[in-house]
């Protein structure tokens, strides 16, 4: 009897293939066999009057095989820093996280120091005082979310995980939705490599799924996040050519979208990019308070898309989106047809499932005389 093989795991999937697309960034190759003969040129040999070759890359690109150890440290000397994309400490979290024994404080050494100062404190005033970990403050958030990288984005997973265990449900969504924002702001690269919607996936199963969200269950598709990444990067005069910026200058970009995130320039991307829940009533049905701050908050969600969509700086939604009352019929003034606008901007085509063309209507109503 054949022993069934053991699933890959899905960490080790994806951080293989944002290994295998760095190396072939910062080589400058399109293929993998490019990059395999440039690597490997002793593994091609000639066999009946054609070249015959492991073609070992290839199951590299799609995340099948974790290349060996030398491998990586001969690729990192001329693809330098793709050793550490490989076995970045965010990936060991991510694998380790679900484990009983899994401990927060035990990974925060493996993170980088600049990142270590932000969420590590002295125990006492006294010089050379051992350091313990800070306690997850809005502030603390804002600091990591303008580093924009893998190593405040695995500071931001041990937060969520500390609250998570000490059951403080409203401390968890405030970190997962850090994490939300974080995961915008590193969009851009990770849509660059194609690897936006894998990313996405694996922290919807081990964080936003498992996070209890007061307004119910997380519901952002793929789709609705990939377009939320296009308009957060690429509107608001956004610099596009990030690959050739300095450290100052993405910590700069970082800062200005984080600000936008904030609402510091207006509520309208604050809004449209919040995590979107649907609601979950697992206890009969809805009361009419239940109805009504639902409504509310969809409207508000939808308002800032609206605004991004058509490209309208929105301070503050209108009055009339908050006026919801459900005994009251009411005559829709203006209905938006979302779904056209989004395909007007050349993205390619989203389903109507998508949370973005289910949800995001922007209605303004008026009562009816009837």
């Amino acid at each position: 009897m054949t022993k069934s093989l053991k699933p890959r795991n899905v960490v080790d999937v994806f951080r293989v293939r944002y290994w295998y697309t760095g190396v072939m960034h910062k080589l400058k190759f399109e293929t993998a066999y490019q990059v395999e003969r440039k690597i490997e040129p002793d593994h091609f040999r000639l066999q009946d009057q054609r070249t015959v070759y492991p073609g070992k890359w290839r199951r590299y690109a799609v995340g099948e095989n974790t290349p060996q150890k030398k491998l990586v440290l001969t690729v990192d000397q001329q693809a330098k820093g793709s050793a550490y994309e490989l076995n970045h400490p965010l990936w060991l979290i991510l694998k380790k996280l679900s484990s009983e024994k899994f401990k927060a404080t035990s990974y925060i050494r493996y993170l980088n120091p600049t990142i270590q100062s932000v969420v590590m404190r002295p125990q006492t005033d006294q010089l050379g005082a051992p350091l313990a970990w800070a306690p997850y403050t809005n502030l603390k958030a804002k600091v990591l979310l303008r580093r924009g990288t893998l190593d405040a984005l695995a500071a931001l997973v041990l937060y969520w995980h500390d609250a998570k265990t000490r059951n403080d449900h409203p401390q968890a969504e405030a970190v997962a939705t850090s994490i939300y924002h974080m995961l915008l702001l590193i969009g851009w690269d990770m849509r660059s490599r194609q690897l936006h919607t894998g990313l996405f996936s694996l922290f919807r199963a081990e964080i936003f799924d498992k996070t209890i969200w007061e307004e119910g269950c997380f519901a952002v598709d793929n789709d609705t996040f990939e377009i939320s990444i296009c308009l957060l990067h690429n509107c608001f005069d956004s610099n596009s050519d990030k690959e050739r910026m300095k450290a100052s200058d993405w910590r700069k970009e970082m800062t200005r979208i984080q600000e936008l995130l904030a609402g510091d320039k207006g509520f309208d991307i604050r809004f449209a990019m919040k995590p979107f829940c649907l609601p979950q009533w697992n206890f009969g049905p809805p009361s009419r308070n239940e109805v009504v701050q639902w409504e509310i908050h969809r409207r508000h969600w939808a308002w800032g898309w609206d605004c991004l969509l058509h490209n309208r700086i929105g301070k503050f939604p209108e009055n009339s989106i908050d006026n919801v009352d459900p005994d009251d019929n009411w005559a829709l003034e203006r209905e938006e047809d979302i779904y056209l606008r989004i395909n007007q901007l050349h993205w390619n085509p989203i389903p109507e499932s998508a949370a973005i063309i289910q949800y995001g209507r922007i209605t303004y109503c008026q009562r009816s005389s009837h």
